[in-house]
């Protein structure tokens, strides 16, 4: 990282971040289009090391995850405009923090962590998972990505 004063060393700080963001972007590999980087805003949770986020059953994310399961995350849990009374454009900032983490995705079969991570999704957007129907937890499909490396940095908090 190049500005070094930004860098949040902490892994605790990284996981905070990433858990308090209410939503990250997920970055792919699109073999369809020669290559050619694709990414969606979503939904997840961090549970357990890794982070987690439902999709339908079909669809590009998951041909581009099946393609090729090494993917990338961004997430900002604090964000605002920061301008000083009097400013001049370079003065002007944005106060924040943020996750960058690279690692590999997995869907995930029916099964304990299926419903563990389905649970904790519902639960951290403000729902009572134990209002979920079978039929319901059985067509959703979730996806678990493995972090391999994150970093954190926060500027003007």
């Amino acid at each position: 990282m190049r500005r070094k004063d930004r860098n949040v060393d902490s892994v605790e700080e990284k996981e905070r971040i990433l858990a308090e963001a209410l939503h990250m972007t997920l970055a792919m590999q699109d073999d369809t289009s020669a290559g050619a980087p694709y990414q969606v805003p979503l939904n997840h949770v961090y549970l357990d090391g890794n982070i987690y986020f439902h999709c339908a059953a079909a669809g590009k994310k998951l041909d581009c995850i099946r393609a090729n399961p090494n993917v990338s995350v961004s997430a900002i849990s604090t964000g605002r405009l920061v301008v000083p009374e009097n400013a001049k454009a370079c003065d002007i900032g944005m106060a924040f923090e943020s996750v960058h983490a690279t690692g590999v995705a997995t869907v995930l079969e029916q099964g304990d962590e299926h419903r563990r991570a389905l649970e904790a999704l519902v639960r951290r957007y403000g729902g009572d998972p134990s209002t979920m129907s079978p039929a319901a937890m059985k067509v959703t499909t979730l996806v678990r990505i493995a972090i391999g490396v994150m970093t954190a940095k926060r500027a003007n908090m």
